[in-house]
């Protein structure tokens, strides 16, 4: 019996894997054709939308300001600690 549960994980994962890869092809087939009637590049139009939302596309590095946010041992942690080296920040909420 767990034999089984075990071959259908792999083969739900398999199943996942492949839509999920399929799914990104198309998107990024879509993302490099312009719209129909449209003679501006898709990544001017990315540009355009970034600069809708407020995001900036850095090309030089820039230094991030620092910060202090508690970590899970609900130690303060600053962002200076992390100089030099790579940090992923990951923010999500529940609601």
């Amino acid at each position: 019996m767990k034999t089984n549960r075990k071959y259908l994980h792999i083969i739900i994962t398999i199943i996942f894997l492949f839509s999920s890869v399929t799914a990104c092809a198309k998107e990024k087939s879509k993302e490099t054709k312009a719209g129909p009637g449209s003679d501006t590049p898709a990544h001017t139009r990315i540009a355009e939308l970034m600069a809708s939302i407020n995001i900036r596309h850095f090309t030089q590095p820039t230094v991030a300001p620092d910060f202090q946010l508690p970590s899970v041992k609900g130690e303060r942690v600053s962002l200076n600690q992390y100089r030099g080296k790579v940090v992923l920040l990951s923010f999500w909420t529940t609601w």
